[in-house]
């Protein structure tokens, strides 16, 4: 059956939130010591990528650092193939 809308009682929809522009220091804070942990970085740092109600300095700061691993992680490939480790020990290996 058709019910008339309350339009003065309704619940907002999840993605009407509102987001706060600001971030406090301890979140920076306990951002940066989540980052130290190898894998889980990589993982919370997508899920604040995709997260859309995230306020945008946090969702930059997760893409310029997603952006910075892909092309750390590229120089060492392929710095790798150029210049071998053994090339700085003076032509031996370590042990």
């Amino acid at each position: 059956m058709y019910t008339k809308c309350d339009y003065n009682n309704h619940f907002p929809h999840p993605d009407h939130f509102e987001v706060r522009e600001d971030t406090t220091v301890g979140e920076w804070v306990g951002i940066h010591i989540v980052m130290f942990i190898p894998v889980i970085n990589i993982i919370i740092l997508v899920l604040m990528l995709c997260n859309k109600r995230l306020n945008k300095s946090l969702r930059h700061f997760a893409v310029a650092t997603l952006l910075m691993l892909l092309i750390s992680w590229m120089v060492l490939l392929l710095g790798e193939r150029v210049v071998h480790i053994s090339d700085f020990l003076g032509g031996r290996g370590l042990f």
